[in-house]
């Protein structure tokens, strides 16, 4: 899979995956498969290396990783 870049951080919103990582608060990703088809599960494994680069836990993520194959934008909510 290529990497895909992320929009640049806001130190604010650096701030919040740093206390994420503290907290193991659960995160809501949004997906949608090539037609489209929308997919939201909830990730307690993300966090934040470098300055544009998200880790995510792969366990179970079956939906979401086929949907990252076949479109590689996604949403986080925190």
């Amino acid at each position: 899979m290529e990497n895909i870049h992320i929009v640049a951080l806001t130190d604010e919103m650096k701030e919040v995956l740093h206390k994420n990582d503290q907290k193991f608060i659960a995160a809501p990703m949004a997906t949608a498969s090539k037609e489209g088809v929308p997919n939201v599960a909830p990730m307690a494994s993300v966090w934040l290396r470098e300055e544009a680069t998200l880790w995510i836990c792969d366990n179970f993520m079956v939906k979401t990783l086929q949907n990252l194959q076949e479109n590689p934008i996604a949403a986080f909510y925190f």
